[in-house]
Parts: C-alpha cells; structure tokens; sequence
C-alpha cells in the first residue's frame, strides 16, 4: 500500500474508533441504577470488543499510534 493510502485507513480507523468510544461511554453513563439488562452488558461488552480490533488494526498499520 502506498503511504498515501495507510493514511486515508488510518483516518478511517480513528473515525470509527472515536465512534464505538463515543457510544461506549453513552451507554456506560446511562447504566440502570437497578437491575442490569443483559442486552445493555453485551452490548458494552461488544464495543469494547470492536474498539480492541480498531486499536490492533491501527498497531499494525503504524505501531507509533496509540
């Protein structure tokens, strides 16, 4: 891949990981004060799931990023 392409990826990258962060603290601060749903965990867990991915695929693009 040519440099010019690694860096329009990696913009994508950091978009979409801004946005599964953005939806995880979303949920996170609007947790039931009683009773936790089971679809409201899985959910947050599947996020934190996708952000892991994100921040692997941006690691191997360029191990500088964080």
């Amino acid at each position: 891949m040519t440099e010019n392409s690694n860096a329009l990826r990696v913009e994508r990258i950091k978009a979409e990981l801004k946005a599964l962060k953005t939806d995880h603290d979303q949920l996170e601060q609007n947790l039931p004060p009683h009773g936790l749903k089971p679809g409201h965990l899985q959910r947050i867990e599947e996020l934190e799931d996708l952000i892991r991915e994100k921040e692997k695929d941006l690691a191997i693009i360029d191990p500088t990023l964080k």
